[in-house]
């Protein structure tokens, strides 16, 4: 699903294709190709290497034009290894990718496979101090929106997704939230941009807005605090973290 939705994201012209062959079969197993072929942008020689590191892009800018954590293909790699596989690459810069990958299959049994570490699907037991906040979660990436969203979830909060800062500019006229999780590098508008936006408007102007990068670094730490973000959240999300950050800004809402 990753390598598919890579290939149509960065193909803006001419075609996807997606391949499960056969390639060989015996009593007990069978090996199957699987390929995602694009006419898209293609990946240059000296970028390749990176591709399938933690948290890496090709553009590194706040306002890259492709959104995405890094984390997509790192994951896809863990992920094929983890079933014997191993991903390769065959890319030219402006003619188009083609990743694939051959997969082992036992005949006669399903196979199981377990998610990679730093997915955090095992959410620690909170007392319930966030219990019935709304929190907006922007970012743009479809794996960190689910994560982002089962994790509130488990914090007894209900999360607000939007998928870049034109979407929760438009959100926070329909809502009323109470803090927002805000990832930093989008395309179009980065969260930067995005938070001075929102604290421009009057009731917002005082809104606990918490950033969430993978770009854990000290200078855009500061940029954020600048910008006047309240708290820094890394990737992958540190649930305990996240959890004490929200406490901070947070008043437990009162039941009756």
């Amino acid at each position: 699903t990753n390598l598919v939705g890579n290939a149509i994201k960065f193909t803006a012209h001419g075609s996807v294709k997606l391949d499960v062959l056969l390639k060989k079969i015996t009593p007990s197993d069978v090996h199957i190709l699987f390929s995602v072929t694009d006419t898209g942008i293609g990946i240059a020689l000296e970028d390749q290497s990176r591709l399938f590191v933690e948290f890496s892009q090709v553009d590194g800018s706040h306002n890259r034009q492709y959104g995405g954590t890094g984390l997509g293909l790192a994951i896809s790699k863990e992920l094929v290894e983890l079933m014997g596989g191993e991903i390769t690459l065959v890319s030219k810069k402006g003619l188009g990718s083609t990743f694939s990958f051959i997969l082992q299959f036992d005949i006669n049994r399903t196979p199981t496979v377990s998610l990679p570490h730093f997915i955090p699907l095992n959410v620690p037991v909170f007392n319930d101090t966030l219990k019935g906040h709304v929190i907006l979660a922007v970012d743009d990436n479809d794996l960190s929106q689910k994560l982002i969203v089962k994790i509130l979830d488990k914090l007894g909060i209900t999360a607000k997704i939007a998928a870049n800062g034109q979407e929760a500019l438009e959100m926070i006229e329909q809502f009323d939230f109470d803090a927002v999780l805000m990832d930093i590098h989008m395309p179009i508008m980065n969260g930067i941009e995005v938070t001075q936006l929102i604290h421009q408007i009057a009731k917002y102007e005082h809104l606990p807005i918490i950033a969430l990068s993978a770009g854990a670094t000290e200078a855009e730490r500061n940029n954020c605090i600048s910008c006047g973000m309240v708290g820094f959240v890394s990737k992958p999300i540190d649930v305990e973290k996240l959890y004490t950050v929200l406490a901070l800004w947070l008043k437990p809402i009162a039941e009756f």
